[in-house]
C-alpha cells in the first residue's frame, strides 16, 4: 500500500536509516527505463505544463504508455486511467484484484502491458485486464513487499517484480520472471540495506541486464549479480536508461538534510546531480542522456519537476498548486505526462 504523503527526507549520497517509501514498442521506452531508447536528445525540453482532467481523485502513482495516444496511469485504491489522446477515463478491473495500490505499470505495446497491485500482476491483450499471476505465497513476497516491476522491450519477455522484506538492516530480495501466460519463477535472491529500497527498483532491459535497487545497486547478467558502482551509491527509487552506458536513478535518502539528487551512470560508476531543492525525487524518465526529466516534490509536499540537459538541472514552471508527484513517462516524440496526488496529470509540450 503506497498512498501518496508527505515525507520528511531528502536524497543525498549517503544511504539513511528508516523505511523504504511508498513509485511500446523498444523506441517507446518506459518512463523509468525498461528499455533502451533512440537518441532524441534534439529534442527541447518541454516549455508548457498543463494541468489534464483525469476523472479521479484518487493519489496516481506510475503512468506509462505505447504511444502519446495510449497512456495508462494507476494508482490508490485500485484506480486504473487510460488517455486515448482525447480524454482520459476510469477503466475497469477484474474483481479478483484485491490489493490497494496499483503500479508500476509497464509495457512493449499497447496489446503488452503489465500491472502490479501489491503481489498480483496483470496483463493487458488491448482488449481487458486478466491477472495473470499471484506472488504473495512466493517466498519473500509472502512476508514482505513488491520493489518494482520492470517489462524488457522484447515483445512476449513477460515482467519481472522484485520483493523484498525489512528485517533490521540486511533485507532479503527475490526477483521473479512472470511469463505472459503466468508462470512464475524466481530469477535470484539477495539481500540489500532496507533504506535504500525504493517502491520502484527495478529495471529489466534484457533477460539477462536486471538492475536492482540498492546502495549502490547491483546488475543481474544471467548468472550472477554485481554491484552497480563503487562505494554506498544512490539508493535507487528509480531507474531509467537512455543505454547501457548512460543511466539515470533517482536517489533518496531517509535521514534527511540536503538537496534531492538525480544520480547519473557514467558507464563505470555514479555521478551526483543536484537538483537544488530539499524534497524528494520518485520518478525518472527522458528521451536521451540530455533530456532528463525527475519528479517529486519539495519540503513543503509542493510537486517538483528538474530537467536535466547534460550540463545542468533547471526547474519546470508548473501549474500553481501542484501538489506532490509520484510518476513520469516521456514519449519518445517529446510528449511527457506526470502524475501525482489527489489526481493529478500534468502534460508537457
Amino acid at each position: 500500500m503506497r498512498p501518496i504523503e508527505p515525507l520528511s527526507i531528502a536524497i543525498v549520497a549517503a544511504c539513511g536509516g528508516g523505511h523504504a517509501a511508498h513509485a511500446p514498442d523498444a523506441a517507446a521506452a518506459d518512463g523509468h527505463g525498461d528499455a533502451v531508447v533512440a537518441d532524441t536528445g534534439a529534442l527541447a525540453p518541454p516549455g508548457h505544463w498543463a494541468a489534464m482532467t483525469s476523472n479521479t481523485e484518487l493519489d496516481l502513482f506510475s503512468v506509462w504508455g505505447s504511444s502519446p495516444d495510449a497512456v495508462w496511469a494507476v494508482g490508490f485504491q485500485n484506480v486504473a486511467v487510460f488517455y486515448d489522446g482525447t480524454e482520459w477515463e476510469v477503466r475497469s478491473l477484474p474483481a479478483s484484484v484485491t490489493g490497494v495500490s496499483l503500479g508500476p505499470v509497464r509495457g512493449t505495446g499497447p496489446d503488452d502491458v503489465y500491472l502490479l497491485a501489491d503481489e498480483q500482476v496483470l496483463r493487458f491483450d488491448g482488449a481487458s485486464w486478466t491477472q495473470i499471476a499471484d506472488l504473495s505465497s512466493q517466498p519473500v513476497c509472502d512476508l514482505g513487499q513488491p520493489m518494482g516491476m520492470s517489462v524488457p522491450p522484447q515483445p512476449g519477455a513477460g515482467a519481472y517484480v522484485g520483493c523484498f522484506q525489512i528485517e533490521e538492516v540486511a533485507a532479503p530480495l527475490a526477483l521473479y520472471h512472470v511469463a505472459p501466460d503466468g508462470t512464475v519463477a524466481q530469477v535470484v535472491s539477495t539481500t540489500v540495506d532496507a533504506a535504500c529500497i525504493g517502491w520502484d527498483g527495478v529495471l529489466a532491459r534484457a533477460s539477462d541486464d536486471i538492475l536492482l535497487a540498492g546502495c549502490p545497486g547491483q546488475r543481474w547478467d544471467g548468472s550472477q549479480l554485481t554491484p552497480l558502482g563503487s562505494g554506498a551509491g544512490p539508493a535507487v527509487t528509480a531507474f531509467w536508461s537512455a543505454s547501457p552506458q548512460v543511466m539515470f536513478a533517482s536517489d533518496r535518502n531517509y535521514n534527511g538534510g540536503g538537496d534531492s539528487r538525480l544520480a547519473s551512470w557514467s558507464g563505470a560508476d555514479w555521478a551526483w546531480l543536484s537538483t537544488g531543492f530539499s524534497g524528494t525525487l520518485d520518478g525518472v524518465s527522458g528521451t536521451s542522456g540530455t533530456r532528463v526529466m525527475g519528479v517529486g516534490s519539495d519540503a513543503s509536499s509542493a510537486g517538483k519537476i528538474v530537467l536535466y540537459d547534460g550540463t545542468g538541472i533547471t526547474d519546470a514552471v508548473l501549474p500553481a498548486g501542484t501538489p506532490t508527484l509520484a510518476g513520469i513517462w516521456a514519449a519518445p516524440d517529446g510528449e511527457v505526462f506526470a502524475v501525482g496526488a489527489a489526481g493529478t496529470i500534468l502534460h508537457g509540450t
